[in-house]
């Protein structure tokens, strides 16, 4: 298990001593076979925040016994405020979906990290492949016919929930599918 998780400019994932002992010997990436340097390197910080909740939940429930219809806030875009389809990860760490990020910097007025407010080069973000499984399998381990009815918008609904509960959204309740939407074209309309 990964105790300190790092990430290439390729999205692939590693342990910090194993990728920098490979890369005194070897000078590039072991998967993709690229030239890669350990500057290029960056902690992932949502792997090991998720190791360290499944270690504190392995410890207090059977692991088998996931049953949970919201899912982690890791794995919600800041900015759409739906589950990562594409993630990528900034330098610093930061992830966001991977069209609304670019839409955000390549509107021309924004060239900066929308939460760090740091400039920000599409070319230092890169794919987490990570991130992407791992809410692969939540999603096939949660089988929920509501997961798979959902729009996906967990962020916009949660921040106006004072509760901090996340409202799922499902065939039921379309006039507030159609909210979700609606807000979501206003937010984005200025980026297309």
């Amino acid at each position: 298990m990964f105790k300190d998780p790092v990430l290439s400019k390729y999205g692939h994932t590693y342990e910090r001593s194993a990728i920098l002992q490979w890369l005194q010997e070897h000078e590039t990436c072991p998967i993709s076979r690229k030239p890669l340097s350990p500057r290029y390197l960056t902690s992932n910080h949502s792997l090991k925040l998720q190791i360290k909740k499944w270690e504190s939940d392995s410890t207090t429930k059977d692991s088998t016994a996931i049953k949970e219809v919201p899912p982690p806030r890791e794995f919600i875009c800041p900015l759409t405020g739906r589950v990562f389809e594409h993630p990528v990860v900034t330098k610093d760490g930061r992830h966001y979906e991977r069209m609304a990020l670019m839409s955000f910097v390549k509107s021309g007025m924004y060239s900066t990290d929308p939460m760090t407010g740091k400039a920000l080069p599409l070319s230092s973000v890169v794919t987490d492949f990570n991130l992407m499984a791992r809410i692969r399998m939540w999603k096939e381990r949660t089988d929920n016919d509501q997961i798979r009815d959902t729009t996906g918008c967990y962020g916009w609904i949660e921040n106006d929930r004072h509760d901090g509960s996340v409202l799922v959204l499902t065939k039921e309740n379309r006039s507030t599918k159609r909210m979700c939407l609606d807000r979501m074209r206003y937010l984005v309309a200025d980026f297309i």
